[in-house]
């Protein structure tokens, strides 16, 4: 009872940045709301459709990863009506002679209860904005809770919220986003138990490292994780000798729960694996590079036009190759780079989780993943020395 009594304190006093951030991540999405444009994935990018004219603004759509089209949308849906008849997806009979489904861990087949919005045409764009809501929102706490005043905390929030992943790869890789800031916010909330002498204090780490595998990216998870287990190293590391042991044992506790959570589409998973094509993955990805011509767009995405359009002539050779992922730029743009340089100048000692952060969001593929909860991260460390005593944490 006492942690619903907090959470009631905690949303009373933090209701309107909360209410905010949700109404922003509608905001973000208003376009695709508004109707005055299609933005079906299936239509525009599983050649589903002919003869299909041009609206207002003409062109691709900006999205990198035209999985969401024929993945996430048609195979997400199957698995929903699967969920919704009483099924569990473990086959789909409509690819060849049939394959797995949920071992295929991009369908997001287990993604409970998330998956039943892509039974709807439009769930991928619900479940695009939910998630967003649900990045902005833990960020939020999280910010709150290592003790940043309320702005500092909903502008980090509102930034992972805005990461160029949702709008640039709308398709599995977003949906362990939300569950990297309720990870480090289920540290937290270890450490502070250990340091308090209270039993549990670790079920958000359960709860995050299981959505986190079965939101059916395991790239972003894994790159997650790494970013967790540094923070976990920074907690212990700032822990007396004495508390250490126990707040080990919560970690390990954490993640073998987690784990065994996770067995029913880990263990298939791996399973499929062995026989699975998996394409460029098994090698091409490590050929990739990045040229002179890519550097600007690190800080100016869109400066040889639209994502999907042809790249200008003279420089067309930099963007050559099988897959034309070396156009993906690794977000660290303006806004990241201004909150770092922030950081680095603040008077007073610079946090050493601030250092341990900066290099992660130069992941050239899964930048956008990073990149905006980072930038957050920064910025709630930048304003540390405008702590606001009287707020409540969780």
């Amino acid at each position: 009872m006492t942690g619903f009594r907090n959470l009631a304190v905690f949303i009373r006093y933090h209701k309107l940045p909360l209410v905010s951030l949700v109404l922003l991540a509608l905001l973000a999405n208003a376009v695709a709301l508004s109707g005055f444009f299609n933005s079906d994935p299936t239509l525009q990018l599983a050649d589903l459709g002919i003869g299909l004219k041009s609206g207002w603004v003409s062109g691709p759509p900006s999205w990198l990863d035209p999985s969401v089209g024929y993945i996430t949308q048609p195979i997400g849906h199957l698995a929903a009506s699967d969920w919704l008849r009483g099924i569990i997806p473990w086959w789909n009979p409509y690819s060849g002679i049939g394959m797995p489904l949920a071992a295929e861990t991009q369908t997001e087949a287990f993604f409970l209860p998330f998956v039943l919005l892509l039974h709807f045409n439009t769930g991928w764009l619900v479940l695009r904005i939910i998630l967003q809501g649900l990045c902005g929102i833990f960020a939020y706490i999280l910010f709150v809770q290592i003790g940043m005043m309320r702005r500092a905390a909903f502008l980090g929030g509102a930034l992972f919220m805005l990461s160029p992943e949702f709008f640039l790869s709308p398709s599995a890789p977003i949906a362990p986003l939300p569950f990297l800031p309720l990870l480090l916010l289920g540290i937290e909330r270890a450490a502070n138990a250990t340091i308090q002498g209270r039993r549990m204090g670790w079920s958000l780490i359960v709860l995050s490292c299981a959505y986190s595998i079965y939101a059916g990216n395991p790239e972003v998870a894994y790159f997650d994780g790494l970013l967790a287990g540094v923070w976990a190293l920074w907690r212990l590391c700032s822990l007396p000798r004495g508390m250490r042991i126990r707040f080990v044992g919560k970690l390990f506790l954490s993640l073998t729960i987690a784990l065994g959570l996770c067995a029913p589409l880990l263990v298939p998973a791996f399973d499929y694996l062995r026989c699975a094509y998996i394409g460029p993955h098994s090698g091409y990805f490590r050929t990739i590079h990045m040229g002179r011509a890519i550097v600007p767009l690190q800080l100016f995405p869109f400066l040889y036009g639209l994502f999907g359009g042809p790249p200008p002539a003279s420089i067309a050779t930099a963007f050559s190759g099988p897959i034309n992922f070396v156009r993906v730029p690794g977000w660290v743009n303006l806004p990241a780079l201004t909150l770092a340089l922030a950081a680095l100048w603040r008077r007073g000692p610079l946090p050493a989780t601030c250092v341990a952060a900066q290099p992660t969001p130069l992941g050239d593929d899964l930048g956008g993943a990073l990149c905006g909860c980072q930038t957050g991260h920064v910025a709630a460390q930048s304003c540390a020395r405008y702590r606001d005593r009287r707020q409540h944490a969780l």
